[in-house]
């Protein structure tokens, strides 16, 4: 986030209810080609949130990339039509966020569903202290 001391991934999660499995035959009858979660609905969009100075850490050799651990995480509350997000950008000098959502939009193909592209204003945080 701008002007702030964090590292901020955004990405998709799954497993969180179901728990996950290496090919396992998911509640729909489907075997999955590889790890996944039991059942094929629990996957949302999330976030993590990591002080830059886990990142700086790693980018320096003193801890390894998977000891770094985020201080939030959690579902990405955005408006998402039920699809998962399939990338993300984020443009310093214009302050806009850019995500795009997987198949959301059936309006153009009845067979084929188009992504949808997202796109936010990030505000500078507010640097007087809170009351």
């Amino acid at each position: 986030p701008p002007d702030s001391r964090d590292y901020m991934v955004i990405g998709t999660s799954g497993g969180h209810e179901s728990g996950v499995g290496y090919k396992p035959k998911q509640d729909n009858g489907k075997r999955c080609p590889g790890p996944c979660a039991y059942n094929h609905k629990d996957y949302a969009n999330y976030f993590w949130l990591y002080s830059l100075g886990e990142a700086e850490r790693v980018a320096n050799s003193e801890i390894e990339p998977f000891e770094a651990r985020p201080y939030a995480f959690g579902p990405l509350p955005v408006f998402s039509l039920g699809r998962l997000l399939i990338g993300a950008d984020y443009h310093e000098e214009t302050g806009r966020l850019f995500i795009m959502i997987g198949k959301g939009d059936y309006t153009q193909d009845r067979y084929a569903a188009q992504p949808v592209l997202l796109v936010y204003k990030v505000r500078k945080a507010d640097p007087s202290p809170a009351p």
